[in-house]
Order: C-alpha cells, then structure tokens, then sequence
C-alpha cells in the first residue's frame, strides 16, 4: 500500500516538475520574442512590420508585463512618422492601461478625422483600456477626448453614438446627454445595442 502512494507520489513530482519546465521554456520564449520584436522588428524601415511589432508588444505586455515593452511604444508615440504605427502603439498602451499624453493626442486626431470604423476601434479600445482612473482629468487631452466624445453621442449613425455613450460611461463622464443615450440604447429593439 505504500509503495502505490509513494508511485503515485513520485508520478505527481515528476509532472510537476515537466509542468514547471514547459512553463519556462515558454516564458524564455515570451522573452526571446519580446526582446526580438523591440530590437528589430520596432526598428525596421518597413512601417507595416512596425505597426505589427506595435501590437504585438501589447498583446505580449499583458502576459509578460515589463517597463521596457512601455518604454518601447512610448518611444513609437513619440518618435514614428507613420500614421499606422502611431495608431497601433496608442492601443496598445491604452490597453494596458498607460494614459500617455502622445497616445491620446493620436486618439484624439484619428477619432476627429478617421472613418467610421477606425472611430468604432478606438472607442472600443478606450472602453476596455485598463486603468481609467489613472486618466488625468484635468488635462487638456481629456477636455478635448470629452467634448469630442458628447459631439460623437450626437451624431446620426448607431454605432458611433452608441459606442460613445458607452465610453462616455467607461471613463466616468456623468452628464445628462450620455444617460440619457444610454437609457434610450435600454429600449432599442436591437439586441446587440441593448446587450452592450
């Protein structure tokens, strides 16, 4: 009786320890990849790998979180000419929850003068940004981000006034318009707008 305990024992330590080795075998690859994509990939002459490095650094953040993956899409924000790249890296560190003042002056521009899609991405990217409170709200950034966001509520299509309503109340704007929009989404008969 104790031999089988001390088998079933010695099984359960050895996949254990074969767990633990593929989990750092997959955390040096997670590393490998990061270190790959902030030292070439971020640095190509070839502005769609850049966009993609930019996303992917985002996505990676989330499982492998690190100053220098910031640090990175800061530096994107702050120094990149191509407008694609620039988009990318805002969303990225939108979503993971840096409020950066380049990253939201990029919002800004593309949710004034992008199409309707592009607009619909970015509000659902400020919807499910982590650390909304860390957004300052005194800044000029988020006056503008809020005024643009109530004129959005007003347009005539569905999605955008929808999706800015929703934002609105992601990151804590509380006036009239925006629950009132709200309330009406409640009574929509389209499901979809009622379930968000």
């Amino acid at each position: 009786m104790a031999s089988v305990s001390l088998t079933k024992l010695s099984k359960g330590i050895q996949e254990s320890r074969e767990k633990e080795t593929a989990q750092i075998g997959l955390g040096n690859a997670q590393k490998d990849r990061l270190e790959f994509l902030m030292n070439e990939s971020m640095k190509s002459v070839v502005p769609n790998i850049r966009k993609e490095a930019a996303r992917d650094l985002g996505v990676l953040y989330l499982s492998q979180p690190s100053y220098t993956v910031i640090n990175a899409l800061k530096e994107t924000v702050y120094t990149d000419s191509d407008i694609f790249v620039l988009i990318e890296a805002s969303k990225s560190l939108l979503k993971i929850g840096v409020w950066d003042i380049a990253a939201l002056e990029v919002v800004i521009q593309c949710l004034k003068y992008g199409s309707d899609d592009l607009r619909n991405s970015l509000l659902n990217v400020l919807r499910y940004s982590s650390n909304p409170h860390h957004l300052n709200k005194q800044s000029i950034q988020f006056r503008v981000l809020r005024s643009l966001l109530l004129s959005l509520c007003e347009r005539s299509t569905t999605r955008i006034p929808s999706q800015a309503a929703l934002t609105c109340a992601y990151l804590d704007i509380k006036v009239d318009v925006v629950r009132d929009k709200l309330l009406q989404y409640l009574h929509d008969p389209d499901e979809d707008l009622r379930s968000q």
